[in-house]
């Protein structure tokens, strides 16, 4: 008697990388103060960037300052008020006196 065994193999999740990230956030923790403009350096609204980018830092055990804002630009042909619009910044800084935490 011949009994065949059907056996299931499961992926190898070592190998696999995951999602890549959007953002350049190793490069926005390198110490230095980024000043991320809406539209140019991301996409969503400046309140969740704000949120991502904490997560992103406790994610990799790194404190950082997160400040957002609102500015409203108005544009000037010579003498005459062409336009305004509503300009969104985040400013990111990395704590680098603190030594990263394992989880945080």
């Amino acid at each position: 008697m011949v009994v065949e065994l059907a056996v299931k193999v499961a992926p190898d999740w070592t190998t696999q990388t995951g999602r890549k990230e959007t953002y350049p956030y190793d490069e926005w923790f390198n110490g230095t103060t980024w000043r991320l403009r809406r539209g140019t350096h991301f996409v969503q609204p400046r309140r969740q960037m704000a949120h991502r980018i904490r997560h992103a830092a406790k994610k990799r055990g790194l404190e950082v300052s997160v400040r957002h804002y609102s500015l409203r630009v108005t544009i000037f042909d010579r003498y005459t008020r062409i336009g305004a619009e509503e300009v969104d910044f985040i400013e990111v800084r990395r704590h680098l006196n603190r030594a990263p935490t394992a989880f945080g």
